[in-house]
């Protein structure tokens, strides 16, 4: 690190931890309530209504792209989702009592889909901010922060679930998500006044007027990406196949999770301490491991044994 490394990390570093928590704990929150509150039969409709409400989420997130800049568009999905979490926490509440599938089904289509995408737009928001010499020193400390994050949001599940209950769990995350929210903001503000006096250059913003596009200009514009770019459309599938194999892995998960817990709270807990433990593994084989299993392999095959 150098120059002003240390002062922009502070500043970018809190985010990244506190979404990758917020995701930790939303998942183990409502795939709890979820799979201990309904048959085994409905588990594969967890994953199809997740899997079309992120599908559309993210392409409604697309069309705000030429809209809003991206501190604008991080600050408001943060503010947002920490909303939609603290409404979810006072409708899921004892004297409430929202419950019933299509009430857990909803929470979970709706926890999968901003969560995730709130740890996507934090990397994209952060690549906005920092050039590309500054960006290749501090990401992979931000990377390692974020893992930081999800082992400390695993730990947080456990210990709240215990005392404060599951209701809990989504209480707290609407708290660290409002957090994260002020964080954004200062960093937004701050980190462009650090960056030209630590590589003196910074891409400014363009000057040029932005045709006006229809609402859903920019995702026809997406999809001909991947057909004119073969890199692009490569690695689409490649993501695409990840993300089919990690939906059948986790079926198998949530289908011994179910067997294995019928309250929702332990069943929270488990996954609070399995989170936590799978996190810091992750960061010990990244640190330690991950380079030499690159040289000895090489990074195809490397990625394939990750």
């Amino acid at each position: 690190m150098r120059g002003s490394d240390p002062k922009i990390l502070a500043l970018i570093a809190p985010v990244f931890a506190l979404v990758t928590a917020v995701n930790v704990i939303t998942i183990s929150y409502a795939k709890s309530l979820f799979i201990a509150n309904n048959p085994y039969e409905m588990l594969p409709w967890m994953f199809i209504g997740g899997g079309i409400f992120a599908t559309l989420l993210t392409l409604l997130y697309v069309t705000t792209i030429d809209r809003w800049s991206s501190h604008k568009r991080i600050h408001g999905l943060f503010i947002l989702s920490g909303v939609s979490y603290a409404v979810i926490a006072l409708l899921t509440a004892p004297f409430i009592g929202l419950e019933g599938t299509v009430a857990s089904l909803a929470i979970y289509a709706w926890c999968s889909g901003i969560s995730p995408l709130m740890i996507v737009q934090t990397w994209s928001w952060s690549s906005k901010l920092l050039d590309v010499r500054l960006a290749r020193r501090l990401f992979p400390l931000t990377s390692a922060l974020a893992t930081i994050g999800a082992a400390a949001g695993g730990a947080a599940t456990r210990g709240v679930v215990e005392f404060g209950g599951i209701t809990t769990l989504i209480s707290l995350a609407a708290v660290l998500t409002w957090i994260a929210a002020t964080f954004t903001v200062r960093a937004s503000r701050l980190v462009p006044k650090l960056v030209p006096q630590d590589s003196g250059f910074i891409t400014p913003p363009s000057q040029e007027p932005q045709k006006k596009r229809s609402f859903f200009g920019n995702i026809p514009e997406a999809f001909g990406a991947l057909k004119s770019i073969p890199l692009l459309g490569r690695l689409a599938l490649l993501t695409f196949l990840v993300q089919a194999a990690s939906v059948v892995l986790d079926f198998q998960f949530s289908s011994a999770l179910k067997e294995g817990f019928t309250d929702d709270t332990e069943m929270a807990g488990f996954l609070g301490a399995y989170y936590f433990a799978a996190n810091i593994l992750t960061l010990i084989v990244a640190l330690f491991f991950a380079g030499r299993l690159t040289r000895w392999l090489g990074i195809g095959m490397a990625s394939s044994a990750a």
